[in-house]
């Protein structure tokens, strides 16, 4: 083990994860820590990418994100940066329901991207617990995006920009593959995005019209791409009709 190179021990790192072979993996953590810190940092993205939400790789991800957010280096311009990026996220965080721990160590170093009012609020609510403080303090969460999602089995079938910006094109590629998938179009000239999700195949194997009838499927829209209040949902209500592809114009 101590002779393999850190994309080696990655490698391993990731099915002894989902074995949970965890003195395995808690030894080739501290290995590329202690001794690769170099080709994490080098390679910070895609290392990133590859442990996200991993079961057992918290070293790992804690000290990657800890370099990414090494606030020691930033200068004012890169916490401008940071804060016009994260500006439309912060409403959707649900800061209460983050421990006193993880806020005091992980959010309030990160004080400068906040309003003040949340910060005091966030402080105030977890140094006097029985304090009412005028928050507007959402639900918890119950479900959890790795309960809906699997992120190693997604993979990108047709770009327009890419593969050709015709039916033909999607139809060649999309259609009758196994699996779900989501469309997402951004109208050209716009900040409008529209698309679906289809939890069937495309199927035309009819060379005409097939329909298929579903309760899961939606479509959606956003009118400004940088605004996520515009976003519209609309649902299926299960008729047969749910799912159409025409062998002639692709989907709707």
């Amino acid at each position: 083990m101590t002779k393999l190179q850190p994309h080696e021990l990655l490698n391993i790192l990731l099915p002894s994860d989902e074995f949970e072979l965890q003195p395995l993996v808690t030894y080739i953590q501290e290995t590329l820590i202690k001794n690769y810190d170099d080709f994490i940092i080098k390679n910070i993205l895609e290392i990133v990418e590859l442990i996200y939400q991993k079961k057992f790789l918290n070293e790992l991800w804690d000290f990657s994100i800890q370099e990414i957010c090494y606030i020691n280096k930033w200068n004012k311009n890169d916490f401008t940066v940071m804060e016009r990026q994260l500006n439309r996220f912060i409403p959707l965080i649900r800061f209460y329901y983050i421990s006193s721990e993880d806020s005091l160590l992980k959010i309030y170093p990160f004080k400068e991207l906040l309003s003040n009012d949340l910060v005091n609020n966030i402080f105030g609510y977890h140094t006097v617990p029985n304090n009412k403080l005028n928050i507007n303090m959402q639900p918890p969460r119950s479900l959890k995006c790795k309960d809906i999602l699997h992120y190693d089995k997604i993979g990108l079938l047709y770009r327009a920009s890419r593969d050709g910006n015709t039916v033909a094109a999607f139809h060649e590629i999309c259609i009758n593959k196994k699996g779900a998938t989501i469309v997402v179009i951004n109208i050209k000239n716009s900040d409008q995005i529209i698309g679906g999700y289809n939890p069937l195949e495309w199927n035309s194997s009819n060379n005409n019209e097939n329909n298929e009838a579903t309760k899961d499927s939606f479509i959606f829209s956003f009118t400004n791409k940088n605004v996520l209040q515009s976003a519209k949902v609309g649902y299926s209500n299960g008729n047969q009709y749910s799912i159409i592809c025409l062998s002639s114009l692709g989907w709707r």
